[in-house]
């Protein structure tokens, strides 16, 4: 135990000295307070770095990100461009419906058209309905001419329609959209709109 007696003017700091002893002698004993000031030596904390394969990994996880981003924007798009031409069709077929004033059914005879009209682009004012157009059926079906007013084919393949209107023609959806919002109507007792700050009812809607 002398052995290990440190001095005044030794070099190193006795805290130190028991620190390092101790673990080949358990036994010794501890002359003095050990030292607050002494710590031993600790191993800074370092961030591992990625590796090559997790650096691959996350690239292509990044890749697959990006590219199922481009292909629902892509769907996206396409749906769009789908809806807006279906409003398109749909908005033109509103213009063409209502009541043909004037103009008979060569098929069936019945006047006037009510509904969709449709002229044959091969003969010469040729005006079907649209139930004849039913029967008509893109050219697989039949063709009838009750009307009996011109001479018409009576086959179905020799006849091409398309959907038609005359100049000046109303149809009945008489507005294709959003719905106008309508003026809000005024009570007895609101301030009148004419800016006199009485009531409707002692103002302009006086008698009304």
């Amino acid at each position: 135990e002398g052995r290990w007696n440190v001095g005044t003017n030794a070099n190193i700091h006795p805290a130190k000295l028991v620190f390092l002893i101790r673990p080949t002698f358990p036994d010794v004993s501890r002359p003095f307070f050990f030292s607050s000031a002494y710590r031993p030596p600790t191993t800074p904390r370092t961030t591992p770095k990625p590796t090559a394969a997790a650096m691959s990994s996350d690239a292509d996880a990044a890749a697959l990100d990006a590219a199922k981003a481009l292909k629902r924007k892509e769907i996206e798009e396409k749906v769009a461009a789908m809806q807006a031409e279906q409003q398109k069709k749909e908005d033109f077929k509103n213009a063409h419906f209502g009541t043909h004033e004037g103009i008979t059914c060569d098929g069936c005879g019945c006047m006037p058209i009510i509904g969709y009209r449709y002229r044959c682009k091969i003969c010469a004012n040729h005006d079907i309905c649209e139930t004849c157009h039913e029967r008509w059926d893109g050219g697989n079906g039949s063709m009838a001419n009750g009307l009996a007013k011109q001479s018409i084919s009576l086959e179905a393949k020799d006849h091409d329609f398309f959907i038609h209107k005359e100049k000046g023609f109303k149809p009945l959806v008489k507005q294709v959209g959003p719905t106008a919002k309508s003026e809000k109507k005024l009570k007895p007792n609101d301030p009148c709109g004419c800016g006199s700050g009485k009531k409707v009812k002692k103002c302009c809607g006086e008698g009304k």
